[in-house]
C-alpha cells in the first residue's frame, strides 16, 4: 500500500505537476484557464439558481440599482445547507432590475474550485489540441466531459420543475433519480477533473521528454 502511494506521489511530482506548470506557464493558456474558469463558475451559479435573470420581471422590487440586501438572520444561515453541496443564500445583489445574484459564500467557494479545475482542464486540452498532437487531441474532449457532473448538481435542483412538462410517472421517475444521485455529482466531478488534469499533464511531460531525447540524438548525430 505504502509503495503504491509513494509511486502515485512520485508520478504527480515528476510527470503530472510539471506538465500542468508547463501549460499554465504559457501566457495565453493561463489566460484561457482564468476566463474559462470564470465562465464555468457563472454557469454553475446559474445552474443552482444563484444567478437569476428575467427580462420582463423587476426582481429588485423597486430597490436601488445597484444594491445589496441581506436576509433576516443572515449570520445564522451562513453555512445552512439547503440541499447536498448547496447552501442557503444570505444576501441578494441587484445589478439591474432584471438581474439578481444570490450570495452564499460556500457556493461561491465551491463554484470557484470547480471553475478553476474546469479552466485548467480545458486549457490543457486546448494546449494539446493546438500543438497538433493528434494522438492526444481527445484530451480536449475528455476535459469537457469531466466538467459535466458538477453542472448536474445544480440542474438537479430544478429538475422537478423542468420534467413536470413531461408528465406522468416518467417525469416522477427521472426527477427522483436525478435528485437522489445529486450528492455524488460534486465529488465525482472533482475527482474526474483532478485525475484528468494529472493525466494530461503527464502526457505533456512525456512529450517534452521525447522532444528533448530527439534533440539530443540530433546533436550527437551532428557531432
Amino acid at each position: 500500500m505504502l509503495k503504491t502511494i509513494g509511486s502515485g506521489i512520485n508520478w504527480i511530482n515528476t510527470r503530472a505537476w510539471p506538465g500542468v506548470k508547463t501549460v499554465l506557464g504559457t501566457g495565453k493558456y493561463a489566460i484561457s484557464a482564468v476566463l474559462l474558469g470564470l465562465l464555468f463558475t457563472g454557469l454553475y451559479l446559474f445552474s443552482i439558481q444563484h444567478i437569476v435573470y428575467f427580462s420582463s420581471v423587476d426582481l429588485s422590487f423597486q430597490a436601488a440599482i445597484p444594491s445589496i440586501e441581506l436576509v433576516n438572520g443572515w449570520a445564522g444561515k451562513l453555512f445552512k445547507v439547503r440541499a447536498p453541496f448547496i447552501w442557503e443564500p444570505i444576501a441578494a445583489i441587484y445589478l439591474t432590475p432584471s438581474l439578481m445574484i444570490k450570495l452564499a459564500l460556500p457556493n461561491l467557494l465551491l463554484g470557484g474550485l470547480l471553475g478553476g479545475l474546469v479552466g485548467i482542464n480545458l486549457s490543457m486540452g486546448l494546449y494539446e489540441l493546438f500543438r497538433g498532437q493528434s494522438a492526444n487531441s481527445v484530451d480536449s474532449v475528455r476535459s469537457f466531459f469531466a466538467a459535466i457532473p458538477s453542472l448536474l448538481t445544480g440542474f438537479a435542483c430544478c429538475a422537478p420543475t423542468i420534467l413536470i412538462a413531461v408528465g406522468g410517472s416518467l417525469a416522477a421517475g427521472l426527477s427522483a433519480g436525478l435528485v437522489a444521485a445529486r450528492p455524488y455529482f460534486i465529488p465525482a466531478s472533482i475527482a474526474i477533473l483532478i485525475f484528468n488534469a494529472g493525466w494530461t499533464g503527464a502526457n505533456v511531460s512525456n512529450e517534452g521528454v521525447c522532444r528533448n531525447a530527439i534533440a539530443d540524438l540530433k546533436l550527437e548525430g551532428h557531432e
